[in-house]
């Protein structure tokens, strides 16, 4: 059985006319219910993350700034993040609700499981907001998941459209978390070249995959020649997922271009590294994806995705109305670069 945990009251973190706004997460809570998933899956309930946890990626003197901007009304914290009197908590619960996950996946009570969360995490640094982040939910997850339950060695897989340097950051260093991006090139945050592979001890266990725009479902082509290779290199004891949607080609913010399947194909690709190493323990979390449509069919496909009942995609969509690249430069310069 799958678990996911959401939370209503994220619709408290809300700025008028903001991208990253209630109705995203909503229209995939309901697509979820509409198709009768939901009934199916064990719910985790939202609870807020402790300091504890907070602490073992930010520093206390920006979790103290969060939370007293929060107690005085909110704030524009950077042009494009924003806090309400009601963020914090709200960022509090959604980290709480990826804990809360990966607590029932590495516990065996759910196969794989996935945060509905928001905001999103994957571009919080340790001191600081940036790109609509406010706490780095994955980040976050990965050190429960090593403090708590036994964890040693953790893979994350970063589809969003936007390269994931929040994550990339709290564990360049680190030998024991292998960091696999997929990202449009160059593109904001401007972070994510393919030569970004880690320093130290962690040198090679980052590893980037810039995009041209336009790239289109070449792009799980791409996981399956790279993944595995990885994974059997690297042999992780779990794998986290920060799934955002915001790589379709519907998306206002991103041009990726994929479809709801070449999505799906990515998740799958995830889901057979994770059953061949990891005993199939699985734990995503909501990132990008500025599409309401597309976010909420995306989340469908990715969810039936790992479940592996063998569901076909609905995809309302369709594929994108351009041709795709075929990234064999892309692929080569991986191959060279982390001897695949």
């Amino acid at each position: 059985m799958l678990a996911y945990s959401f939370d209503p009251a994220h619709a408290a973190h809300h700025q008028d006319g903001h991208p990253e706004r209630p109705a995203r997460l909503d229209a995939a809570i309901a697509r979820l219910e509409v198709a009768g998933v939901l009934a199916t899956m064990r719910r985790v309930p939202a609870q807020e993350a402790p300091r504890t946890a907070l602490e073992r990626v930010h520093d206390e003197a920006y979790l103290d700034l969060l939370e007293t901007i929060s107690s005085i009304g909110g704030a524009q914290l950077d042009p494009d993040t924003y806090a309400t009197q009601h963020s914090y908590a709200v960022a509090l619960r959604a980290v709480g609700g990826v804990l809360g996950v990966t607590d029932e996946v590495l516990s065996g009570e759910a196969s794989s499981g996935i945060a509905l969360v928001r905001p999103p995490g994957h571009h919080a640094r340790a001191f600081a907001p940036m790109g609509f982040c406010l706490l780095g939910n994955v980040a976050i997850g990965v050190n429960h998941a090593r403090a708590t339950h036994g964890i040693r060695r953790v893979l994350v897989v970063d589809f969003d459209v936007h390269h994931g340097n929040g994550t990339q950051e709290a564990f360049y260093g680190d030998p024991d978390v292998l960091f696999i991006s997929s990202q449009q090139f160059p593109f904001w945050p401007g972070t994510g070249a393919i030569t970004e592979t880690g320093v130290d001890e962690g040198a090679g266990a980052t590893v980037n995959m810039p995009l041209p725009p336009g790239t289109g479902d070449a792009l799980p082509r791409l996981y399956e020649r790279v993944l595995p290779v990885l994974a059997r290199r690297f042999r992780p004891d779990a794998v986290f997922v920060s799934a955002g949607y915001d790589a379709h080609w519907l998306d206002p913010v991103g041009g990726l271009a994929l479809s709801i399947e070449g999505i799906a194909d990515i998740v799958r690709v995830i889901m057979d590294v994770a059953d061949e190493y990891a005993g199939g323990r699985v734990i995503a979390a909501l990132e990008g994806g500025y599409h309401a449509g597309a976010v909420a069919a995306g989340v469908l496909a990715t969810v039936r995705a790992m479940d592996g009942a063998g569901a076909p995609v609905d995809d309302p969509f369709g594929p994108a109305p351009v041709r795709g690249s075929d990234l064999v430069r892309v692929t080569e310069a991986l191959v060279s670069l982390h001897g695949l």
